[in-house]
């Protein structure tokens, strides 16, 4: 039973993982666009 938890837990531990790197990663592509968007921004202005 304990095995079962365990491995139970673990598997909800990747999943909790995987879903963190995604976010940062959809932060970090977030991040890209607006600091691209304000390259351009700029560049157009100057």
């Amino acid at each position: 039973m304990d095995y079962i938890l365990g491995s139970l837990t673990r598997g909800i531990g990747n999943v909790e993982q995987a879903m963190f790197k995604l976010v940062i990663l959809c932060l970090n592509i977030f991040n890209l666009d607006s600091r691209l968007g304000m390259l351009k921004g700029n560049s157009v202005l100057s």
